[in-house]
């Protein structure tokens, strides 16, 4: 279906109308409820001056009084509801305007990936004011100062890049991006092996830390050099970062239970499975946060918490003095074309193609290399990541009161990632 087509005009409309029809039917009722107070107040008042023709006039006047001011109230209930209605359309306006707009990006950017726009689809699209608020309205990346510098000290056929992230950050979207829509046209024309240079990690392994730089190589890429490796480091917002582990783990490792997961600190549900020993025991993880160990081949790194865990190895990437971009995971679902552009010219790169920008429209995390049942296609996931309301689904009260304090606020600042509200 074409997007602007007028069928797809029906479907941009029709949750919008459904919402004005049942605010009407709201409103509707609660008038007649009104009205009918009003005429039974009329009616008693009727019968007892009629009844009773010996009640005094001080009496009468009371009734007439009371009857005076509950049609005072009811017209002013009816003025009321009037406003109120008349609020409510403009602002269900402006929502649906803001939503289902020719303009708005989110549907901009399915319309390129080629996604069909179906009325289920379009009525999940949030609001683009609620995801700028949770993200901003550009993209952030980290480290374009060093791209000169990069491309000076390494000749042209030998540069390639990759991704670099935490366990699910979205490193597979990354590379799936920038292979699809990048190459280093130099090195395809010395090698004639078809290697465009983009690889699909770091030499020394995608998900381990910036420490490894120097002192770890994967089986499949010793024989490349790391300093012709322009790394592009992934980052997840922290709050869906921690409700992805919690279904898919990995190598990470801590006590919890899928009732109770973000667990920073614990509750009655990780009292209740023994993971709390004793009342001293129970302080301290109040107070430093339940620990989580990650395994980064060979080594395992112990962290007091999932906060922790997610601060430690991105600041060393980003701390890191060697070449090196950052680049945020939900940027690759908002911003995809001038983040991958960015990242190609920066190693130098040459784009595919410079007029049409290839989305991932499926799964980039395939049923491989550990990742089974862990999919999710590029609509699904640009709904699920825009939906404030996701953001912080799985989260205590509890938990967002110390994941508020344990997150580095200078590196949320730096990746404008704002800080999530306790308030439900």
């Amino acid at each position: 279906m074409k997007f602007g087509s007028p069928k797809e005009e029906h479907v941009r409309k029709v949750g919008g109308a459904t919402t004005t029809t049942r605010l009407s039917t709201v409103l509707v009722v609660v008038m007649f409820v009104t009205t009918l107070q009003v005429i039974l107040s009329v009616y008693q008042a009727h019968n007892y001056l009629h009844q009773s023709p010996t009640t005094d006039n001080n009496n009468k006047f009371t009734v007439l009084h009371n009857v005076e001011a509950q049609l005072h109230r009811f017209r002013e209930e009816k003025n009321k509801i009037s406003k109120n209605e008349a609020t409510g359309r403009a602002e269900l306006k402006h929502r649906n305007e803001e939503t289902t707009s020719n303009t708005n990006p989110i549907l901009e950017i399915l319309k390129d990936a080629d996604i069909p726009i179906t009325e289920e689809l379009a009525s999940q699209i949030p609001p683009l004011s609620r995801v700028q608020q949770m993200y901003g309205d550009k993209p952030i990346v980290l480290g374009l100062e060093r791209c000169e510098n990069f491309r000076k000290n390494v000749d042209d056929p030998d540069r390639m890049t990759g991704p670099a992230g935490m366990f699910n950050s979205g490193t597979n979207l990354l590379f799936e991006l920038i292979a699809a829509n990048c190459a280093n046209v130099a090195r395809l024309d010395k090698y004639k092996n078809g290697s465009a240079g983009i690889r699909f990690q770091v030499p020394w392994g995608k998900h381990s830390p910036a420490s490894y730089h120097d002192s770890h190589k994967t089986k499949t890429e010793k024989s490349l050099t790391e300093r012709n490796f322009m790394p592009v480091v992934i980052i997840k917002d922290p709050y869906t970062w921690m409700q992805s582990l919690c279904r898919h783990s990995y190598s990470a490792e801590w006590k919890h239970k899928d009732d109770h997961c973000p667990n920073l600190i614990p509750n009655e549900v990780d009292t209740s499975k023994g993971f709390v020993q004793n009342e001293e025991h129970k302080q301290h993880l109040m107070t430093n946060g339940i620990p989580i160990s990650i395994k980064y081949n060979p080594n395992t790194t112990l962290y007091n918490n999932m906060a922790d865990a997610w601060n430690t190895w991105n600041r060393e990437y980003i701390e890191a003095d060697i070449p090196r971009l950052v680049v945020r995971f939900e940027d690759l679902l908002l911003h995809a074309k001038s983040v991958i552009t960015d990242v190609c010219h920066c190693f130098g790169g040459t784009l595919i193609n410079a007029t049409h920008f290839q989305y991932i429209s499926e799964s980039a995390k395939k049923a491989e290399h550990g990742h089974a049942g862990a999919t999710k296609g590029f609509a699904e996931a640009l709904l699920l990541y825009t939906n404030s309301s996701n953001r912080i689904r799985s989260f205590t009260k509890e938990d967002l009161l110390f994941a508020k304090s344990a997150l580095n606020q200078t590196m949320m600042e730096m990746l404008s990632y704002s800080i999530a509200s306790n308030s439900f």
